[in-house]
């Protein structure tokens, strides 16, 4: 792990305070597509195209400062505009700034026989746009330049470009007060047209005051502004585009679920679109991402693909049946209890390519059971329901998740179906509950419509509540009873408690109640004759209607190892190269010989003992830290015996290993000294710097000192007057490095020494300013940045 260590220090000559940091965890890529054949990076003018994509699919745009970027789609994955099409993708920004900059542009452009497939500008232009620039006092505009023509975009933009004075950047999200009005507030997404004159506004800007100076400068106009968003913390924003040919009618949507954040739909103007694409003289249109990253406040930014289009067009149903077949609507209301039957259908209808590999997924909501052995799969080629096989359920079902998996290669025009019906029981409550299923292919994923149902409560009600399901139990337990809660209030019941499939005792005539009544039963004579294994428990109801409800639940009769781990405190501190102790104690009442295994931080599993013929031991185990770098680490241990049985897993952590790179003396001020302007370089005495590296790493690292901008003298009107660039050095007898806005390494670290590294400012070597007689006589003001660059934790 690399981490970068950012000292900010301000000074007047040098005031010293400290910039801070944010840190976002990444959230995990929904699901996506592999992007094979189907992007190209485009070559850009002034610098490499920083695009990446990984196998898995996500397409990397910017990863570091300065970084430009674009991803477009190959001559064979053109959007058709005479065909109906939806897209889905989503895009990540993460950034540590609070103030990271420039952001990523979706772009959909025209092909035409005269316009380029691409191209592109930096900075605040986020790769779609004309260059800002402008001339000053009267000096010619280069306000001519355009952005992609003939596209349509969409930007996730992450700065507000906002002209607040005559020395700032040129305006383009925003003018002053004086000049216009604020059109986008904080990070925005919002369309535009790159292309197009009218999406410009160019003007004159003049400081005012006794010297003016004036500006050509820049608005770009913004539709469908969603101002104020938080985009740059790690979380997935996802894009839909839909288009509908015959009405021109393009429309988008944007959204996060973890940031519980939906514009809705937003639909486009036709009569713009067809202007701004050429409709319908131009029939395909290039699309893709461009984006850029800021050299000061650099972002990670990354796009993944769910549904590209034409690639692959399918439906996706959901349906419900009752146990008569009878469809059953979604947002019906049925009673608690109640059978269903759920069929889930895929089906292809055309496209470029065909469906491959699909996998079909759906997570049952916990409201329901899932009844065993009903599960049945209608193989693609086929397209009638009756024909149909079974799957197992420990190969498709795990808990109420079903995830049918390498069992579907292709869907195609001949064999354009696949479906998976399986069988579920309401659970006796009061719910309102959504069920969907998603079909994930390496061409195409599709999720149908939700399935709403409202479940109210039934008064005939069941529930097992001992033994619990899949509990296991020692051969030596003195009691084994079965209880179970009821209700019923129509009428005697009548209850009947099995052992697989043995009856073992019947209960009559338990009179009618609205409230839960408890009932238990006896087994432990019953349960002393059974084998070691999984045995079902069955308890049923019966009314005087003939209506029954039925519960089942399974349970273990094993000895499994029971492990315990002492350690000397809950939280462990070692230093790097010391041991690391653990005490560690297990019983089995029926296995003799076990395996001791160990994890460190959820990695690879590990044997540090083996074949151990006891079945009671405490055993002392010791591991060396020296390989290891510093950091918090998690240890897992367990126990196998030698029937399979897997003991409790027992976690210590954190286990805290010190080491690490960091400033021991921080730079927090100079010393005051009166300089005489025109006395040339003078040396000035910061106080001590010193770092320490106990990390025991081999990678280098070094030690680089900047100036956020140069030093300044403010005049009058907060005009600044800057010194120049090589008025700050830092020297040694045999060097001189410069620091300014792009700043010097000052020290180069090899050794893996842990000893203190002190930056010298011993004799010649220190810091020095340049006194010329340029200067003005007052206060210099600067901030300076001190960077432990490629420092390992």
């Amino acid at each position: 792990m690399k981490k970068r260590y950012w000292l900010v220090i301000k000074a007047m000559i040098l005031v010293i305070c400290f910039g801070a940091q944010t840190t976002y965890a990444i959230e995990e890529a929904p699901d996506h597509l592999p992007l094979e054949d189907l992007f190209f990076a485009p070559t850009i003018t002034g610098g490499d195209n920083m695009v990446s994509v990984e196998e898995a699919g996500v397409a990397t745009l910017t990863s570091g400062a300065g970084h430009r970027a674009a991803l477009w789609s190959s001559p064979n994955n053109l959007m058709d505009m005479s065909e109906d099409f939806r897209l889905v993708t989503f895009v990540n920004q993460s950034s540590e700034s609070q103030t990271p900059s420039d952001g990523l542009v979706f772009v959909m452009q025209a092909k035409t026989a005269s316009d380029p497939v691409w191209y592109t500008h930096h900075n605040q232009a986020m790769g779609a746009y004309p260059t800002v620039g402008g001339g000053v006092n009267g000096a010619a505009s280069t306000l001519t330049k355009k952005g992609i023509p003939r596209s349509f975009a969409i930007e996730f933009d992450l700065y507000v470009n906002a002209k607040t004075s005559a020395a700032a950047a040129d305006a383009f999200d925003a003018y002053s007060s004086s000049i216009g009005s604020l059109q986008v507030k904080g990070q925005h997404i919002a369309n535009t047209y790159p292309g197009s004159d009218s999406a410009y506004i160019d003007t004159r800007f003049s400081s005012g005051g006794l010297l003016p100076v004036s500006y050509n400068t820049r608005l770009q106009q913004h539709w469908n502004v969603q101002n104020n968003l938080t985009l740059s913390d790690g979380n997935w924003t996802k894009l839909e585009v839909n288009w509908i040919a015959a009405t021109a009618q393009l429309s988008y949507r944007t959204s996060s679920e973890t940031r519980g954040y939906d514009s809705g739909w937003l639909q486009m103007n036709p009569t713009t679109i067809k202007e701004q694409l050429g409709l319908p003289g131009n029939q395909y249109a290039y699309w893709g991402f461009t984006g850029y990253s800021g050299n000061l406040n650099p972002v990670t930014q990354k796009a993944i693909f769910q549904q590209i289009p034409g690639l692959v067009d399918a439906d996706v149903l959901y349906v419900v049946n009752d146990v008569n077949g009878n469809s059953i609507d979604s947002g019906s209301t049925i009673k608690g209890n109640t059978e269903l039957e759920v069929v889930l259908v895929g089906s292809y209808k055309g496209g470029r390519t065909t469906w491959k590999n699909v996998d079909i997924a759906s997570l049952i909501p916990e409201q329901f059971e899932i009844i065993p052995n009903t599960t049945q799969m209608m193989p693609p080629g086929s397209n009638d329901l009756a024909e149909l096989t079974n799957l197992a359920d420990e190969e498709v079902w795990i808990g109420n998740q079903l995830y049918v998996s390498e069992k579907i290669e292709e869907l195609n025009l001949t064999s354009p179906k696949v479906a998976v019906k399986f069988k579920v029981r309401a659970k006796n409550q009061t719910a309102n509950v959504v069920m969907t299923s998603k079909f994930r292919g390496s061409t195409m994923i599709e999720e149908s419509e939700p399935f709403n149902l409202t479940i109210e409560e039934d008064q005939f009600e069941l529930g097992i509540t001992t033994p619990e399901e899949g509990q296991v139990f020692l051969n030596d337990i003195e009691e084994f009873p079965v209880v179970f809660d009821w209700r019923n209030a129509s009428g005697a019941v009548t209850a009947t408690v099995s052992v697989d499939d043995t009856l073992i005792e019947t209960i009559e005539d338990l009179q009618p109640t609205i409230e839960m009544v408890t009932q238990s039963v006896p087994l432990i004579e019953t349960f002393k004759t059974l084998d070691f294994g999984s045995h079902t428990i069955t308890v049923t109801l019966t009314n005087v209607f003939n209506e029954t409800v039925t519960r089942s639940i399974t349970f273990k009769k094993e000895d499994t190892p029971r492990l315990t781990v002492a350690t000397e405190a809950d939280k462990i501190t070692n230093l790097l190269g010391s041991n690391i102790h653990f005490d560690l104690t297990w019983l089995d009442e029926d296995s003799s010989l076990f395996n001791v295994y160990m994890k460190v931080n959820d990695g690879e599993e590990q044997i540090i003992a083996s074949d151990i013929n006891t079945n009671e031991l405490s055993y002392d185990f010791e591991t060396s830290s020296e390989d290891i770098v510093s950091g918090d680490y998690k240890f897992e241990f367990y126990v196998k015996d030698d029937s399979g049985h897997t003991s409790n897993v027992e976690s210590i952590t954190p286990v805290v290993l010190k080491g690490g790179v960091y400033f021991s003396d921080e730079p927090i001020d100079f010393q005051k000294e009166e300089l005489v302007l025109g006395s040339g370089v003078q040396k000035v005495t910061l106080s001590p710097i010193s770092v320490i590296d106990s990390t025991k790493s081999e990678n280098p690292w070094n030690l680089q000192v900047s100036l956020e901008e140069n030093f300044y003298y403010e005049g009058l009107f907060g005009i600044k007057l800057f010194a120049p660039a090589n008025f700050l050095t830092y020297r040694t007898e045999d060097s001189i490095a410069t620091i300014d806005t792009v700043g010097s390494i000052i020290y180069n670290h090899q050794s893996l020494n842990r000893q203190p590294v002190v930056i010298s400012q011993e004799g010649k070597n220190g810091f020095y300013v340049d006194i010329t007689k340029s200067l003005h006589s007052g206060t210099y003001k600067g901030t300076i940045i001190w960077r432990l660059e490629n420092a390992p934790m």
